[in-house]
């Protein structure tokens, strides 16, 4: 899954990009930049992701492959290391609503209506495009 990821969000991200340049041209200056943000966000989970997994995958490959002919001391340090992984995985995941929340105004928007500080009829948490 760490390498078909960052795969699929290159695609994404690059779809969302030609997107945002095709709705420059019909849209409002607004909604374009709006995409270019979404592809940045895209971005930005991509590399937290990849981050925070890559190195807990290589860490099981090789506990899967060369447990039986470590040291002691290498064990060790390889069973500490899977531990701040987790860690670090645990803490990408966790700050992942709150990257959202920065960058993204619908996100933003979701979240209010979802708390109460906005109504669910206010104009400026309708969508533009039309889509929900």
């Amino acid at each position: 899954m760490s390498i078909i990821y960052p795969v699929l969000a290159a695609l994404l991200f690059y779809e969302i990009i030609k997107t945002a340049r095709n709705a420059k041209k019909v849209l409002s200056n607004r909604n374009s930049n709006e995409k270019h943000r979404t592809g940045k966000m895209i971005l930005v989970m991509t590399i937290f992701y990849v981050i925070s997994s890559a190195p807990n995958g290589l860490l099981n490959f090789y506990t899967m492959f060369f447990a039986g002919n470590t040291s002691v001391v290498l064990a060790v340090l390889v069973a500490y290391a899977s531990i701040f992984m987790s860690f670090l995985y645990c803490v990408t995941a966790t700050s992942h609503s709150l990257v959202c929340f920065g960058m993204s105004t619908e996100y933003r928007n979701t979240v209010k209506k979802l708390l109460g500080f906005k109504e669910a009829n206010d104009p400026s948490t309708q969508n533009t495009v039309g889509f929900v």
